[in-house]
């Protein structure tokens, strides 16, 4: 079964009109799940409830008149539907993809204006919506990235003369340093043979 709140059409905003596609039944999933659930929630009901009577029957013999209120507290504050997961969450979830002009612009759901204004001053605006009671309430935008801004009027520099530069002085090559001269032998030597 789908959701019993009428389904949504159109955004406005900017002047142009964007289809809303419904991306899901948040209501259907939940039916969904809990018919998936239910035969496990009703094994764990039944345990729980055969567990509690024994509890309240032994505190009954055990303590007393005392025992068995203490026991019929218990199992009262304990037993409860665990609707935690699905009470907060919206009925459906739409998005509409669009460009709109940067600056303030009014938002309307299927002509249904939202309370504020909307800032749209990134590339990339992100604006969640919530619908209660058919009050259209945004959150804050998200922006990423931002527009590149206007070039500046540039003026032309006049191109200023460049002074001919002497080229660098050549080095001369350095001399080697001259190798010792060979010995000249030793005619005082005595001669051994």
């Amino acid at each position: 079964d789908n959701s019993t709140d009428a389904p949504l059409g159109a955004i406005s905003i900017g002047g142009k009109s964007f289809k809303l596609d419904n991306v899901v039944d948040v209501n259907v999933m939940a039916r969904r799940a809990l018919k998936d659930a239910m035969p496990g929630m009703m094994v764990r009901s039944v345990i729980r409830a055969i567990a509690k009577s024994e509890m309240q029957e032994q505190l009954s013999k055990n303590g007393g008149m005392f025992g068995a209120i203490v026991g019929i507290v218990a199992a009262a504050a304990t037993e409860g539907a665990d609707d935690r997961m699905w009470r907060m969450l919206p009925g459906r979830v739409y998005v509409a993809r669009g460009q709109v002009p940067v600056g303030l612009h009014r938002l309307a759901v299927d002509q249904r204006s939202a309370a504020a204004d909307i800032n749209i001053d990134g590339q990339y605006a992100l604006v969640a919506l919530r619908i209660y009671d058919g009050v259209i309430i945004p959150s804050e935008v998200a922006s990423f990235g931002r527009l590149a801004a206007a070039p500046a009027a540039v003026t032309p520099e006049k191109p200023t003369p460049k002074k001919p530069s002497a080229p660098p002085a050549a080095k001369k090559p350095s001399k080697p340093a001259p190798l010792p001269a060979p010995a000249a032998p030793n005619s005082s030597a005595p001669n051994k043979t």
